[in-house]
């Protein structure tokens, strides 16, 4: 997945629990804009500097299928055309660890090594499936570190949060939430935070709806 929200994260930072629990929560969400058929809202979150984004649409495929491309990170680069690499590092059951590169436009490539559960059928309902990641630490892949650094030169997103949520409306539809929040790491010049909140997320959310078709 692409994390589209290019935030900061302050000092006295909430706990993961805490920051995934605020992207899953409803309330608090403001700001609507449309782009693309995304509606797309932010909102402040405790323990962070700036608000968190979120894009919801509701699209004509099942959430199965969808579901099916989010899922698999190694399917992410065939997806969407931001990723210079999308691939698995280590994966059990419903967990797996991947790293990704994007390519963003005003500022250096960027890179993550995230570890995302996917949760399927939620509360017993058919086609109600979730995946949430957190962002681990890269010296932890130390082979992966230097492979992307050397061949890049990209910066490490030190703080990286996200969720995927998708529930089947009454006409065999899915309504399709992503929310995320990142810290890129490096210098951001003025102007890349109101992209990837306007421009990246609606296109993320699009790319996968394309794929599920």
């Amino acid at each position: 997945m692409i994390v589209i929200a290019l935030l900061s994260l302050s000092a006295d930072a909430s706990t993961p629990n805490q920051i995934l629990a605020a992207l899953k929560s409803e309330s608090g969400w403001s700001g609507s804009t449309t782009n693309d058929g995304v509606t797309v809202t932010q909102k402040s979150v405790a323990g962070l500097s700036v608000p968190a984004f979120r894009g919801q649409r509701t699209v004509d495929v099942s959430c199965d299928a969808y579901f099916a491309a989010v899922s698999d990170p190694s399917r992410h680069q065939a997806v969407n055309s931001m990723l210079r690499e999308s691939s698995v590092v280590s994966s059990s059951g419903d967990t797996v660890v991947f790293y990704q590169v994007v390519d963003l436009p005003l500022i250096s490539d960027r890179y993550w090594i995230n570890k995302a559960v996917n949760e399927r059928n939620l509360g017993g309902v058919p086609g109600h499936h979730r995946q949430t990641w957190t962002g681990m630490n890269k010296d932890s892949y130390p082979t992966v570190r230097d492979a992307v650094e050397d061949k890049y030169g990209a910066v490490f997103t030190p703080i990286n949060y996200g969720m995927w949520d998708l529930v089947p409306t009454t006409t065999n539809g899915c309504t399709v939430t992503y929310a995320a929040v990142s810290d890129p790491g490096g210098s951001i010049p003025g102007g890349a935070s109101s992209w990837a909140s306007e421009k990246s997320l609606p296109e993320n959310i699009n790319s996968f709806y394309s794929a599920a078709r």
